[in-house]
């Protein structure tokens, strides 16, 4: 309770993490044989206050401004593959951590199509991802800019 009373209505998503964290080391200590009660199980949901967690989602940029904040990203000086990783994340609609896991041996340039495996995505499940004549440019773009830093 002294650890998550401060934080648990000013920083929800912290609060919760921290509690969990501590929920498992308690596990873990009554299955030693350390402690014969878990504190911050379920008990602690009764002490602690309403923390009236609101979920605010990020609003999506309207389909007519992404050509623009495409054309913005890409006179914008960054990292060339961080540019090229951004434009394949919005062409495929893809999570950004599975954009950062992709690897060559995924993507099928002959059938255009970018099969995901089960173990990087979250819902556990192969995903295929068709690739449109865009995103297969971009990820020719990112092939050139491999070989030309592995050369």
């Amino acid at each position: 309770m002294a650890v998550l009373l401060p934080i648990w209505t000013t920083k929800t998503e912290t609060a919760g993490r921290v509690r969990r964290r501590i929920n498992a080391v308690m596990k873990w200590a009554v299955a030693q044989g350390h402690r014969a009660d878990n504190p911050a199980g379920d008990a602690i949901s009764a002490a602690l206050p309403n923390n009236n967690a609101q979920v605010t989602h990020r609003a999506a940029l309207p389909h007519p401004q992404v050509g623009a904040a495409g054309a913005k990203v890409r006179r914008s000086g960054a990292y060339r593959g961080a540019v090229l990783s951004f434009e394949f994340l919005v062409l495929t609609a893809a999570r950004s951590a599975e954009v950062r896991g992709a690897t060559w041996d995924e993507i099928d340039l002959d059938a255009a199509v970018w099969t995901v495996p089960a173990e990087r995505m979250k819902a556990a499940r192969e995903h295929r991802v068709p690739l449109s004549d865009r995103a297969l440019r971009v990820l020719m773009q990112q092939w050139a800019a491999y070989l030309a830093a592995t050369a």
